[in-house]
């Protein structure tokens, strides 16, 4: 950049002899237009310039510079001169015009930036502003807050005339913010309305405020019934929105797909969309839309009790929490914890469930701060510790959700009547579950369905109602079967473990049971006489492998590679690699050569 005291010729000659003695400054580009001046001699032309330069002309530099740097793309250093020369109209003008392209690259910390630099008095007058306040509400998870600002800007779009265009595309933001608003609340028919009004107004180039009315509409359709409806509708985007700049409606296309998959119980689907998901949103540097992936994947795997999987994605949003949705950091954060539980670190569970708390706190959700509640109830539950966990049970009301969390606070105010071991807190448990049964069914969430519904056989079974419970637990493993669930029984521990090998008595779903009975074993939550009966010389082995995994036990014995066994089972080749290392794990081998050798001397491949 050329020197304020001297002719642009005098600057550029200064800047090169300066160079050539290495003094000042530092080069940065081949051109000779960037300098990274050494801090003394920065603060040396900035005395300078306030000492032979009046108020004015300083401003019209920073005017100056303001339009060299926005000319160039550099929007953030354009703001900063502009407001240096307090050209207020100048600086809102370029947030205004930067709010859709910032949010398409998932850049809602730029933009939280940029409205902070702003003096606070002008966001209330400009709409434009307001929603982008409410745009960052929304990345921060607190829904609550978004109403009202809505509200500010429909009565200002009301009372001062602005330009067609930009009033279309303003209504059809606050439309898109609606239409989640509204499914949250239930109310679907409006919901439904509102995100094709955004639809109809927003730009074609808003495509990350378009992708919330898509990825709305496709659930309005799940909850209606039509959840197929809701798929077409997601898979025309992914088949025709291919072009980088539309990485945002895409990958949130995708997103739609994994909640869909997951509500219906298609975890195997789930994964390998999240998985397209995760590769295309990290080629566009989607750091939100990442997040999220990981979390799918990381939940995924937990429910499969794949455990270092499920802690390898959740840890890498713990990582990166700060360029994240905040309700997705919670989730993993709360899965993070409870797979560290699982896998007996309860010391790694307690430093997280703190670091959570920390989170909640600091980002001031009330939602996530009752949840951490939950989640400290849970671990004090797993540990034994009823007196904490009782403690907490009046702050945990909260209602069922479509896409039940790992510690969904409803389910742990259940979970504490059982400890309670009496008969009222059974009876009052089993009142509870059947109205979260209707919940789940008018979500239609499979996964919230299956989490109902094994504990409301613990219920039951503890008001020593077996046959109803025995009943309701078929009705469990019929939905936990084609998923290939684990986590849902094995976290309600010996209690279930005792239904499941009732269960098995009756010769209902032996392999399925078997292999949960099998990972209580591991997990070391049976008894020591019943560990070893499950791990008998006849039955152990098989048992031990859950049906996905003979059947990729049996496509390795064929010499099939990871890729052509994903593409046989219309599985996505990371669960197929996490299903060959259990393989190895449980037969105790190294290599293919040894899976076979295996398989074919306890007969696995008959």
């Amino acid at each position: 950049m050329e020197s304020a005291l001297e002719s642009p010729t005098q600057g550029r000659a200064t800047l090169a002899r300066l160079e050539r003695m290495n003094l000042f400054l530092t080069p940065m580009d081949a051109r000779g237009e960037w300098y990274r001046y050494h801090q003394s001699f920065r603060e040396l032309l900035q005395r300078e310039l306030q000492a032979r330069s009046a108020p004015s002309e300083i401003a019209a530099l920073h005017r100056q510079a303001s339009e060299w740097f926005g000319a160039r793309g550099l929007m953030e250093e354009a703001l900063k001169h502009a407001l240096a020369a307090e050209d207020l109209g100048r600086a809102v003008d370029l947030v205004e015009q930067n709010i859709q392209p910032i949010l398409n690259h998932d850049e809602w910390r730029t933009l939280e930036r940029w409205l902070n630099l702003l003096p606070e008095t002008l966001i209330p007058l400009r709409p434009a502003l307001l929603l982008a306040r409410a745009w960052i509400l929304h990345f921060q998870n607190k829904p609550a807050a978004i109403p009202p600002l809505l509200t500010q800007v429909e009565e200002q779009l009301c009372d001062t005339e602005f330009d067609p265009t930009i009033e279309r595309a303003l209504h059809g933001e606050i439309d898109a913010l609606r239409a989640q608003e509204l499914y949250w609340r239930g109310e679907i028919k409006q919901g439904q309305r509102a995100a094709r009004r955004a639809l109809d107004n927003l730009p074609a180039t808003a495509y990350f405020a378009r992708s919330l009315p898509v990825y709305y509409l496709a659930l309005y359709s799940h909850i209606a019934g039509q959840s197929a409806l809701g798929v077409r509708m997601l898979n025309e985007i992914v088949e025709t929105e291919s072009e980088p700049s539309n990485a945002a409606l895409l990958t949130r296309a995708l997103l739609g797909l994994v909640s869909i998959h997951v509500l219906n119980g298609d975890l195997d689907q789930a994964a390998l969309v999240a998985e397209r998901m995760l590769h295309l949103a990290e080629q566009h540097h989607m750091m939100v839309v990442v997040a999220w992936a990981h979390y799918a994947l990381g939940n995924i795997a937990y429910i499969w009790n794949e455990l270092d999987v499920a802690h390898r994605h959740f840890s890498a949003v713990s990582a990166q929490r700060y360029f994240a949705h905040t309700s997705c950091v919670h989730e993993c954060l709360s899965g993070l914890a409870l797979t560290y539980q699982a896998q007996n670190q309860t010391v790694e569970a307690q430093k997280t469930l703190q670091d959570l708390a920390e989170f909640a706190f600091a980002t001031n959700n009330t939602e996530h701060i009752q949840a951490a509640q939950a989640l400290k109830a849970q671990l004090a539950l797993a540990r034994g510790d009823v007196e904490t966990a009782r403690a907490l049970f009046g702050a945990l009301a909260s209602p069922l959700m479509a896409l039940t969390p790992l510690n969904s606070p409803c389910l742990v105010q259940v979970a504490i009547l059982f400890a309670q071991g009496d008969k009222p807190g059974f009876c009052q448990a089993a009142e509870r579950l059947q109205t979260l049964e209707q919940d789940a069914e008018t979500l239609h969430s499979q996964m919230a369905l299956l989490s109902v519904l094994v504990m409301q056989a613990l219920a039951y079974d503890g008001l020593g109602k077996k046959r109803e419970a025995l009943e309701v637990m078929q009705r469990a493993i019929a939905i936990g079967q084609p998923c290939h669930a684990v986590r849902a029984f094995l976290d309600l521990g010996a209690p279930m473990a005792r239904l499941l090998r009732e269960l098995r008595e009756r010769g209902i779903a032996h392999k399925y049971i078997g292999s949960l009975l099998a990972a209580f074993a591991a997990s070391q939550s049976l008894e020591p006489e019943s560990a070893s009966q499950m791990m008998n010389p006849e039955a152990g082995i098989y048992d031990a492998l859950t049906e996905r995994e003979l059947q990729v036990l049996k496509l390795m014995a064929q010499r099939y590679s990871d890729r052509e066994i994903a593409q046989t089972l219309h599985i996505s080749p990371f669960t197929v690699h996490s299903h060959v290392n259990n393989i190895y794990s449980k037969l105790d081998v190294h290599d293919r050569r040894g899976v076979a050798a295996k398989a074919k001397a306890l007969k696995l491949l008959e």
